[in-house]
This record gives C-alpha cells, structure tokens and sequence, in this order.
C-alpha cells in the first residue's frame, strides 16, 4: 500500500486506478474506495483526498458520500467542522478576479 500512497499523492484517479489494477478494490464500488482513503488517510495527503472528494464526477461524489458515512456525524457540535477538515484538507476555491 505503500506504492498506492506516493502514487495517490501525486495523483489521486492514479493511486485508485493502481488498487483497481491489482483486484484490492473495484473501480464502480464508491464504499470501497472510500473505505480505503479512511484506512489509508494517515498515508495519504490530506489535500489529495480533498482534491479527490471534491472532484465535480459523480463516482467522486458517491465516494465523497461514502466516506462521510464512515464518521460519526450523527451530533452536531461545534467541533464537528474541525473534525471534517482534519480528515481532509478541501481544495480552495480559485478566484475569478
């Protein structure tokens, strides 16, 4: 899983494609991969996962759902935004100007 972090770190849809080559996860199974940015997200750039759950595709949005769904959300609190943006870093917004 090694050579899936640097690979994922350099280039996210690389690092998936390189577990989805292998037979670690199937490529139409959002629950997988996200299953795996959580038990690999120690590895992982934070940014990367952000970038990669935060990608406009609706593969990357049905993984963006499935990777909530593996915290507790369940009660707000006012630590509960902290809590997201320490399991992920989302990507800025570029401005227009």
């Amino acid at each position: 899983l090694r050579t899936f972090a640097t690979k994922f770190n350099t280039e996210p849809k690389d690092g998936i494609g390189f577990l989805v080559e292998r037979g670690v996860i199937t490529e139409s199974s959002a629950a997988a991969v996200a299953k795996t940015l959580v038990s690999q997200s120690g590895s992982l750039s934070k940014k990367k996962i952000g970038e990669y759950l935060g990608n406009g595709d609706v593969f990357n949005q049905e993984v963006l759902s499935k990777f909530l769904e593996e915290y507790s959300f369940q009660v707000w609190s006012p630590q509960t935004p902290h809590k997201l943006c320490v399991m992920l870093r989302p990507p800025t917004l570029k401005s227009s100007v």
